[in-house]
């Protein structure tokens, strides 16, 4: 019988380590993809920033070829056409600071979900060889208790029968 038990506990041993060794490896999986999303999302918010940049770079080109084309003649207060000018410049800084920072907190949320689903794969891989282990135990439980009922009744059977 002990011979029949050493392979089963090897056999168990190794699904047991497989099952961790899996699980740490998805976990290790997603914790790289969250690594990516957290990078994704600084580099979100260095995009932004850098539209914003161009956003005011474009205004002050809008305004000094107004007041180019001002200084030619034409009509119109140029304070107004500065004044707008700039408004509608801060109006899309804001429009491009807040998209990149939307798309800087969905790459942050998701990397927050990939660490956790890592941390349930490491979670579920020893759940699973706790599993296993239990469950190759209570079978050689079983198989030890008909083995020693059969031995009982063969030495029964030899003795009365």
């Amino acid at each position: 019988m002990a011979q029949m038990a050493a392979p089963m506990l090897i056999a168990a041993g190794v699904q047991a380590v497989g099952s961790i060794v899996g699980g740490l490896s998805e976990q290790k999986a997603f914790n790289r993809d969250a690594a990516i999303n957290e990078e994704n999302s600084r580099l979100n918010m260095l995009t932004g920033e850098r539209e914003a940049l161009n956003v005011y770079r474009e205004e002050r080109q809008q305004v000094g070829a107004s007041l180019a084309a001002a200084s030619g003649g034409i009509g119109g207060s140029i304070g107004l056409l500065v004044q707008e000018s700039a408004r509608q410049a801060e109006m899309e800084v804001e429009r491009v600071r807040e998209a990149a920072f939307r798309e800087a907190q969905n790459n942050k949320e998701r990397a927050r979900a990939q660490r956790s689903a890592g941390r349930q794969a490491a979670i579920g891989g020893i759940f699973n060889a706790v599993t296993t282990a239990l469950g190759q135990a209570a079978s050689m439980r079983t198989q030890n208790s008909r083995f020693a009922i059969n031995e009982r009744q063969r030495a029964f059977d030899r003795k009365f029968g």
